[in-house]
């Protein structure tokens, strides 16, 4: 019954749909929607009405139950002293059902017809429609169903006066579960606890799904190991340290690392690596090398990426698993040397006595490995796995006689990396970039690919930003077609994750962030006489003007900005 290609009708009741995706389902029910009115499920009224809960039904309902089964233990003779440890047990065992649930049965991965049916009915309509206010919460049916055979379970294990207290203590739990997921989603928090309880629970949402199970307490995520990892702790500490260190030795601040220092760190660190075959960790330096100092005029990434395939040699260049990273890593050091030691005595410098440069062999221009690259991303649009977003394909190379294997299959993350990294090199306003990936936005991408595409052209539009702030000419022209871009039909058919990414990208073309944006009153930009910067400023505004509520929130949370009204 899983249909080939199948597509999702938003405007028709989705629970005999969403089955047909097969293993498409599990990409597609975690590209959340942000709509307070949620879908419809079933064509039939009655069924569908038993979809539909208003929060408070839980606590109305369940509350009075939690202290009925409390007080079947008192009649039975338990004192007060037995039934208040009984009550926090009930409620402490019912973080670990909450936790255990939620990981291995509301996320379990399904593909085929019902078992998708099913999950969408269980958890991934919450996952797909997280600000349905209808059905955040379980359905008193569906509850009433699941009571016994906890009450059997309890029942099992416990006496028959205790039976009654420890279940009325999980039912506390649950209801106090329920309403907290509620106010998750739905309150604006103001004390720290509930803040953070409401960040860790968005954060399982929209950014890190197989994270996070718990939603009264993260305990059970710590015990077991799905805590989210966050880098934000390590690097506010290493500013903490580095602020400290500075302050303790202000001469610091002001003392760059000598080359012969770097050169011998550059060693050290190859030498290490190729010990232990850990080389990847070579060419990721060598990457960010190339990425965070490409406004450089000096040799000096030069001379270290040198050290390193001095001292890898054939391991980190001849590797099968990199062909495409390390094509374009000679073509951007062969092109630096180009410019930095073009003449014969300057590459006799470089590589003295009859000592050839790794980077040479089966090296291309930068031009042609930037056709190449788009090409392959061209052709991954217009291939038959175009819903399977990131991951790894593997593109057919016709236009150039490289040594690659035709099998390796390419992360496109890793893709897109590459073609930002050569942005940095060459003229990434050319066709070859640009109006590729503008033309892509037109064709039917999915979502992640989609707000793939569109980061990468506001990376573009920064590289375009000289180090005194000055823009080339092909930024103007960039900032209109987003503008068009956010405008136009096809992003409201992508979703509310492109749209963030477009305004985000048209902010950089700007070279503003959201909060400016937001506090402008007048309909020019400060201190600025061009129309269009102030026409593209006044787009964003009203853009998030026509957010709902839950959108705005979701924003602000998103790109840590005070709630906008």
């Amino acid at each position: 019954m899983v249909a080939q290609g199948f597509t999702v009708d938003l405007n028709k009741p989705l629970v005999f749909q969403v089955g047909h995706l097969g293993e498409e389902y599990e990409e597609w029910v975690h590209q959340p929607i942000v709509s307070k009115e949620g879908p419809r499920f079933f064509k039939s009224d009655f069924w569908e009405f038993l979809t539909l809960t208003r929060w408070w039904v839980v606590p109305v309902i369940w509350l009075p139950v939690s202290l009925w089964c409390i007080s079947m233990s008192v009649r039975m003779g338990l004192s007060l002293a037995e039934i208040v440890p009984l009550i926090a047990l009930g409620i402490f065992i019912w973080t670990f059902i909450e936790y255990t649930l939620h990981r291995f049965l509301f996320h379990i991965k399904t593909k085929s017809y019902w078992g998708n049916t099913a999950h969408y009915l269980l958890h991934g309509c919450h996952h797909k429609h997280p600000m349905d206010h209808l059905r955040l919460v379980f359905p008193p049916t569906a509850t009433l169903i699941l009571c016994f055979p906890f009450w059997n379970i309890v029942k099992l294990f416990t006496t028959p006066s205790v039976t009654p207290v420890l279940f009325g203590g999980g039912m506390l739990g649950y209801v106090m579960y329920d309403v907290t997921h509620y106010y998750l989603h739905h309150a604006q928090p103001t004390k720290a606890v509930t803040k953070n309880l409401k960040k860790y629970h968005l954060n399982h949402h929209f950014r890190i799904q197989d994270k996070g199970f718990g939603i009264t307490s993260s305990l059970w995520d710590i015990v077991f190991g799905t805590l989210p990892t966050t880098k934000a702790p390590k690097r506010e500490q290493y500013e903490s340290n580095q602020e400290h260190l500075l302050t303790c030795n202000p001469k610091l601040a002001h003392q760059p690392a000598k080359i012969d220092h770097l050169v011998a760190g550059s060693a050290i660190l190859g030498a290490i690596c190729t010990a232990v075959d850990r080389v990847g960790y070579i060419r990721e330096a060598s990457f960010e090398i190339l990425h965070k100092h490409y406004r450089e005029k000096t040799s000096v990434p030069m001379t270290i990426l040198h050290v390193f395939t001095h001292i890898a040699k054939e391991k980190m260049m001849s590797s099968s698993d990199h062909d495409i990273s390390n094509a374009v890593l000679k073509s951007i050091v062969m092109f630096l040397e180009e410019k930095h030691f073009g003449t014969v005595e300057g590459n006799a410098k470089l590589h003295p006595g009859k000592n050839q440069c790794h980077f040479s062999d089966r090296s291309f221009s930068l031009e042609n490995i930037a056709l190449m690259l788009m090409e392959s991303v061209q052709e991954f649009t217009q291939s038959n796995t175009l819903h399977q977003s990131l991951t790894e394909f593997r593109p057919e190379y016709k236009n150039f006689q490289l040594v690659w294997a035709r099998d390796q299959s390419v992360p496109l993350c890793d893709i897109l990396s590459l073609v930002e990294l050569i942005g940095c090199y060459t003229d990434w306003t050319s066709e070859n970039i640009v109006a590729l990936l503008l033309k892509m936005l037109g064709m039917p991408l999915s979502v992640n690919f989609a707000v793939s595409v569109v980061s990468l052209l506001g990376q573009l539009s920064s590289i375009g930003v000289d180090a005194d702030g000055c823009e080339n000419e092909g930024i103007s022209n960039l900032r209109e077609k987003l503008s068009a871009f956010l405008q136009c039909e096809t992003i409201l058919k992508a979703g509310f994750a492109v749209q963030i990414a477009t305004v985000c990208s048209l902010l950089k073309t700007l070279q503003l962030d959201f909060s400016t944006v937001f506090r402008l009153k007048t309909a020019m930009l400060p201190g600025c006489g061009d129309q269009s910067l102030s026409a593209s400023a006044n787009l964003v505004t009203k853009w998030f003007s026509l957010l709902s509520d839950e959108q705005r929130v979701f924003t602000a949370e998103f790109l840590q900005l005070p709630v906008v009204k």
